[in-house]
């Protein structure tokens, strides 16, 4: 994604904190007219569309196996061997209980929310007004709101 305004001008200042003219002139457009359809397209098609990039999901290995490589949990399960080289198998066993317990409440919890986060993802798409064509109010999904950026620095 290109990282500057429509203009080529580029821009540190915080979008959101900016005077509505004020954006409209970075973005080269009014707030009468809008954009052509022509241009939206261009701008589709040079800046993409307005959509976060699915990262990649995670195998339940993977989950399972990031509980058990904590630094934490290494540790106790040094000090569970530790504990069993002198003998003291009560604690050990102790030891490795909360190790089990955690790893799998812990991939519980992971897993969980994993799958929390694809279902708000899928049901969120959002519906957002623009104007364009001299001053038309047109209905568009929230993947083809354009302005004129890939992103908003906030």
């Amino acid at each position: 994604m290109n990282s500057q305004p429509p203009g080529g001008r580029a821009t540190d200042e915080r979008w959101f904190a900016l005077p509505a003219d004020r954006v409209l002139a970075l973005l080269e457009s009014n707030e009468r007219d809008g954009l052509s359809t022509v241009e939206v397209s261009a701008r589709l098609a040079r800046y993409g569309a307005n959509v976060l990039v699915e990262a990649r999901r995670r195998s339940a290995i993977a989950i399972g196996a990031a509980q058990l490589t904590d630094t934490m949990v290494l540790i106790l399960i040094g000090a569970a061997i530790v504990a069993g080289m002198l003998g003291e198998l009560r604690e050990a066993t102790a030891i490795i209980a909360i190790v089990v317990l955690d790893g799998i409440l812990g991939f519980v919890q992971e897993y969980r929310a994993e799958r929390a986060i694809k279902l708000v993802a899928v049901r969120s798409e959002h519906v957002g007004d623009q104007i364009q064509d001299r001053g038309a109010l047109i209905e568009v999904g929230g993947a083809a709101v354009i302005v004129g950026r890939g992103e908003f620095e906030l």
